[in-house]
């Protein structure tokens, strides 16, 4: 977390930095340090020291650096792994139990959740500490361990239950059997969230520093966990847990989120591109985001605390200057997002999120629109028509390839846009949508492209009053003049000016230093909006279909959208559908629909019907690797397999009953 670990990450890293031993399982971690353990977290520094450790586990590669924020959550109906080959096991559905990925995170998480258990462990037992830092402290110690098993479960299922620290790497200490899944929710990560909001810190608290855990961030994430017990993976298990009934687990889910809304320290942004620009710049000072995974880039000093945040899962660019940004971009926007979109208004461009989130650009070597400005053959000069304008001859799609932006031409090949790495003052500053226009090649045949417009200031261009729907601007004088119909078009009395590929200015939206494979850009586990969406979602699964409406207006108008029709919130089945998309269109990109889809059995039927999308769009026929997640899908792999080596070591596993 920045604010937490600009002065203390390094210092930890040196001082309980941990190491394999042999024979040993994954959690086989021997903290050292110039200060024996024993002599360590005599006081608060110490332990915030520890602390900071602990949270470095979630930036971590291998979590929230990576894999768990942009590798891991591709493969659904949101977001398409975009290259033809297979190195993204997880989302093409071609893991086993000897997939290194999958064996680097289930380490990864198990090292954080054993710093946890030595810093609870510890910190317990001093005599040095007030009580009250205790408290403060062991509710981020524990919120990290429950939120880690939370992500061990929701991934891999049935794994060991550890509650204490592994230091010695002995036999006993090391052997443990798989613990039922709903034991684990039971018996840590319900209880150690329960703790944090008993003991935790309210943003504006005194000792509060931006970035650490809070009581609201405890809260919103026991909604997710009462949601994903109460999901279809559950339906067999729990009778025996008389708390996890649906009726009660959902009940569960709207009781924390509303504690949230009423004390009133979050609430949405007006903008919701500003909540992604706040994450992309480094600004922490919003009130919507209620959990964020903090990363600056600061490799050039030595230490890696940065992220693959929009490098991986954003826009792509491939400029070639040492200090400009590049993005791989190896994922696409789903075409089943793009469609909720527009099933939601009609038309996609409606929805204030869509050009936001599905990206029409990329950046680097393109073939551009070029224009063709009638032009006096005496003296060379444009033509230009009564309205002071060049007139246009044609538009044409050139062969010449430079440096600069262009659109994309169709719906299945468009990039994730909400953490790109560069922007355009057009696309941030005004309302945008894609229209589908013919344009000319240098061969003299026609090729149809998508082609951006951009919406003009109603006091400076409208339309006409007159009956024609003429397009107008204002000169300083006061009077109409017309507008050309190659640069602008008329929709519903607005004026949209289209913008010519390559004919922006690039900038940089990250702040500090720029790297070509690694971020400064944060991810945002969990939002306000998320919480609004879940208080709806529990609601509208206990059939409480009118207490659901409000929360989810409040998302719908944000985005520019009406209010829900009273034809979709009318009865269960067809409000739960339309908060299954809602979610996609909020919520996209930010780890959280691979996990909606399995909680609500939708996970196979979701990707069928991205697949029959895209053969019907049609896509390429050389891309039609696009569509295997779903054609390579096995439910059996909606849960990770259980690394080979974590099997081999330890003696102990065994599938619980």
């Amino acid at each position: 977390m920045r604010r937490l670990s600009k002065y203390i990450v390094v210092g930890f890293v040196l001082m309980t930095a941990t190491i394999f031993q042999s024979c040993s399982d994954f959690l086989n971690k021997d903290p050292y340090s110039t200060i024996k353990l024993d002599n360590f977290y005599q006081n608060d520094n110490q332990a915030n020291l520890a602390l900071a450790g602990i949270y470095s586990v979630l930036g971590s590669d291998y979590t929230y650096g990576y894999y768990l924020s942009c590798r891991f959550t591709s493969g659904t109906d949101a977001m398409v792994f975009s290259r033809n080959y297979n190195s993204w096991n997880v989302p093409l559905f071609t893991v086993n139990n000897s997939t290194k990925e999958v064996e680097d995170t289930y380490r990864t998480l198990y090292e954080g959740i054993n710093l946890a258990n030595v810093f609870i462990e510890k910190i317990s037992t001093s005599t040095t500490i007030s009580e009250s830092s205790k408290a403060r402290f062991l509710s981020e110690a524990r919120f990290l361990r429950g939120f880690f098993y939370f992500d061990l479960v929701r991934w891999f299922g049935e794994v060991p239950m550890r509650t204490k620290p592994v230091l010695s790497g002995s036999t006993q200490e090391t052997t443990m059997a798989k613990a039922k899944v709903l034991d684990i929710y039971k018996d840590v990560i319900i209880p150690d969230l329960e703790y944090t909001v008993a003991n935790g810190l309210t943003k504006n608290d005194t000792n509060y520093e931006v970035g650490r855990i809070t009581k609201s961030a405890a809260l919103g994430t026991l909604q997710r966990v009462y949601l994903t017990i109460a999901g279809v993976k559950n339906d067999a298990k729990r009778g025996e847990y008389a708390d996890f009934t649906k009726d009660a687990c959902y009940q569960k889910a709207i009781d924390y989120g509303m504690q949230v809304v009423n004390n009133k320290k979050y609430s949405l942004l007006s903008d919701y591109k500003q909540v992604f620009l706040n994450e992309i710049k480094g600004d922490l000072s919003d009130e919507e985001v209620i959990f964020e995974v903090q990363f600056e880039n600061l490799r050039a000093g030595g230490v890696n605390e940065h992220g693959r945040i929009g490098n991986m899962n954003g826009v792509q660019v491939s400029l070639s200057g040492l200090t400009d940004p590049y993005a791989y971009a190896y994922n696409y926007a789903g075409l089943s997002l793009t469609y909720d979109y527009a099933k939601s208004t009609g038309d996609a461009n409606e929805d204030k999120r869509f050009i936001w989130n599905v990206a029409p650009f990329r950046v680097g070597l393109n073939n551009v629109l070029d224009t063709i400005f009638v032009t006096n053959p005496d003296t060379n000069e444009p033509v230009l028509d009564v309205n002071g304008e060049k007139q246009i001859e044609k538009v044409i799609y050139t062969t010449e390839r430079t440096e600069g932006f262009s659109f994309i031409g169709n719906n299945y090949t468009r990039n994730p846009g909400k953490f790109r790495r560069v922007s355009f003052d057009e696309m941030e500053d005004g309302v945008l949508r894609m229209e589908r226009k013919k344009v000319e090649e240098p061969s003299g045949k026609s090729k149809t492209l998508y082609v951006c417009y951009k919406m003009m200031p109603n006091d400076t261009y409208n339309t006409g009053d007159d009956g024609t729907g003429y397009m107008y601007m204002l000169d300083a004088m006061g009077n109409k003049v017309r507008l050309s119909t190659h640069n602008y078009m008329s929709i519903e009395g607005s004026v949209w000016k289209q913008i010519p590929n390559g004919s922006l200015p690039m900038k940089k939206l990250e702040s500090g230093a720029i790297d070509k494979n690694f971020t400064g850009i944060n991810f945002p586990v969990l939002r306000y909006a998320d919480v609004l969406l879940m208080i709806a979602e529990a609601h509208i699964q206990k059939n409480q279909l009118a207490e659901a409406i409000p929360f989810v207006n409040q998302i719908r108008q944000r985005a520019g959208v009406p209010n829900l029709d009273p034809a979709v919130t009318g009865d269960q089945t067809s409000f739960f559908n339309e908060i299954v998309d809602e979610r996609n269109r909020e919520l996209c990109f930010e780890g959280v629909r691979r996990h909606d889809l399995i909680r609500w059995g939708l996970y196979k039927t979701k990707l069928d019907e991205l697949n029959e999308l895209m053969v019907n769009e049609p896509i390429n026929k050389n891309q039609q690797w696009l569509l295997r997640s779903g054609e390579n899908y096995q439910e059996e792999l909606e849960i990770l397999p259980t690394p080979q080596k974590e099997t081999n070591i330890n003696i102990g596993i065994k599938p619980a009953s």
